[in-house]
Order: structure tokens, then C-alpha cells, then sequence
């Protein structure tokens, strides 16, 4: 799975990556499922943090959180990049 996100990012490489996390699915999944694709996505997110900025959002309670939640880290991040190549 790690190998075929890879393969659709190609040459691209984020100025940002964002994990939106979830503790259960949003819709009916077996378990074990369930829990090996988010492990997966996991292990995805913690090898590409020592390549590029990688924020995890937790989607916890409503999408206006979520999406607030995303602004918020992506501000802070092209605002930490700004002031790093000042």
C-alpha cells in the first residue's frame, strides 16, 4: 500500500503532508481491517517525516473541526517555512 502512494506522488514531493486520522471508520469495516490500514498509513506518515513537514489531524468530532484543524497546521507550517527561508 506504502509502495503504491509512493508510485502516485511520483517526482511530486509535499511541502506539507497531512495524516487525517480516525480511532474507527466512518462506515461498517471488519476490525482488522480497519486497524491495518490505519497502521499502514501510520507507518507512510512516520518514515516521510524526516523528508518534509507531516501534521496529523485528528477527525474526531465534526468536519468544520477537521477542516479548521487543517488550515490551522497548514498556516503554521508555511508560516514556520517563511520565516526559515527569510
Amino acid at each position: 500500500m506504502i509502495g503504491t502512494e509512493k508510485a502516485a506522488w511520483g517526482a511530486v514531493k509535499p511541502s506539507v503532508l497531512f495524516l487525517v486520522d480516525r480511532a474507527e471508520p466512518l462506515r461498517p469495516e471488519p476490525p482488522e481491517v480497519w486497524g491495518k490500514c490505519r497502521d499502514t498509513y501510520r507507518q507512510l506518515f512516520s518514515t516521510e517525516r524526516a523528508q518534509y513537514p507531516c501534521e496529523m489531524i485528528a477527525n474526531a468530532g465534526y468536519i468544520e473541526e477537521t477542516v479548521e484543524q487543517l488550515i490551522q497546521s497548514w498556516q503554521k507550517t508555511f508560516e514556520n517555512a517563511t520565516s526559515e527561508g527569510a
